[in-house]
């Protein structure tokens, strides 16, 4: 009965350091992937740092060229209006002459 118990408590003993090595191992490949993903966010970060000043300038050449390709559509679109304009106001000079 001792001896059985012995057994018991010896077996179980076995399954509980077993489970604590295998979460130990668990938990280390994770710090090492976290680690890992920390070194890669640095590497992003300043990456992130050194190409935004030119991502900025590229903004502002996009902002300053943009309105030279609008304009002619623009322009085009307010002379057809003005003609539209022209030709309503001649068809009502000509009903009111």
């Amino acid at each position: 009965s001792l001896e059985g118990m012995r057994a018991a408590f010896q077996e179980m003993w076995e399954e509980s350091y077993q489970r604590v090595a295998d979460e130990q191992e668990i938990y280390e490949a994770q710090l090492h992937d976290l680690l890992q993903l920390k070194q890669e966010n640095a590497c992003l970060t300043t990456i992130t740092k050194q190409i935004t000043p030119y991502v900025r300038s590229i903004a502002k050449v996009k902002e300053r060229l943009e309105p030279r390709f609008q304009a002619p559509v623009d322009e085009e679109s307010e002379q057809l209006q003005d003609l539209g304009d022209d030709s309503t106001n001649d068809e009502a000079q000509a009903r009111y002459s």
